[in-house]
């Protein structure tokens, strides 16, 4: 079954240097449960050996069976690892309001390393449908999420609107090594310094989205990294010269830290001694 589960009228619940692994269905599932907080935690390896990988998230926050009701909302996922779990990493399935902040999700889609599930979506975070949405999505990383069902849309991605009505906010994450990187066309969506590199296939956003303050491209030429190790502290931070340092946007509504004058694309900022670190390295 779940590892944890919380359901309605469970709410106001802090969730705090959790492991939840291993389990039959979603490590933490709060369905119908409201203003939580997942905070420095880790879910991985679950599996629905039941259904062939289709309901084994890391963590899913779900709205009940009412498709006019709100009350799986203003939930708090913080420095959060999702990873090798057989159907997505985070699950946002019908649920409003959530704030998603540097966390990470990592080839989920999988039974464990080297074996995809049959049936698992494998999304790094997924949000929607319906009337679902009013995500603040920040700092994020997503990367190796695999799907083994092929199709034009049947394509694990890094981030995945999945059809959601409301408006998401998405500042600062950053998609590498997955089928797909950014999946964005819902009406009212906000893009801004987020960075989609070296997936499979381009990401699907709408053209209205700010191209100046986003890079959504399979191509690596564009885009290099001073380590793509995920055990390598410098993992996915931008090498000096990279297209993403200084590129960004300055976005007042959040805290985002900045090396320099103006913030970097992605998930990582370059520091601003980075320059005179790889040159002493050579």
């Amino acid at each position: 079954g779940f590892g944890i589960r919380a359901r309605g009228g469970e709410n106001h619940l802090i969730f705090e240097n959790v492991e939840s692994h291993n389990n039959t269905l979603t490590g933490l599932a709060l369905i119908e449960s409201s203003h939580n907080e997942i905070r420095h935690s880790r879910f991985h390896h679950n599996y629905d050996s039941m259904n062939a990988g289709e309901h084994a998230d890391g963590v899913g926050i779900k709205q009940g069976p009412d498709p006019e009701g709100k009350n799986a909302n203003e939930n708090l996922v913080y420095c959060t690892d999702m990873y090798l779990n057989s159907d997505d990493g985070f699950d946002g399935y019908r649920s409003n309001d959530n704030d998603i902040f540097y966390s990470r999700a990592w080839e989920n889609g999988k039974i464990n390393e080297t074996i995809l599930a049959e049936s698992g979506n494998g999304n790094g975070f997924k949000f929607g449908p319906h009337n679902a949405g009013g995500h603040l999505v920040v700092g994020n990383l997503a990367w190796g999420n695999e799907r083994k069902e092929e199709g034009e849309y049947a394509k694990a991605t890094g981030f995945d609107y999945n059809g959601a009505g409301e408006p998401i906010i998405l500042y600062h994450n950053t998609a590498w090594n997955n089928d797909m990187g950014f999946n964005f066309q819902n009406e009212g969506a906000v893009l801004i310094n987020n960075l989609a590199v070296g997936n499979n296939v381009e990401s699907k956003v709408w053209a209205s989205y700010p191209e100046e303050y986003n890079i959504f491209t399979t191509a690596d030429d564009r885009i290099r990294f001073q380590s793509t190790d995920p055990a390598d502290s410098n993992f996915l931070v931008p090498e000096p010269g990279s297209e993403t340092i200084d590129t960004g946007n300055t976005i007042d509504s959040i805290e985002w830290e900045t090396a320099r004058s103006a913030p970097d694309i992605g998930a990582l900022e370059a520091r601003e001694d980075a320059e005179l670190d790889s040159g002493s390295q050579e």
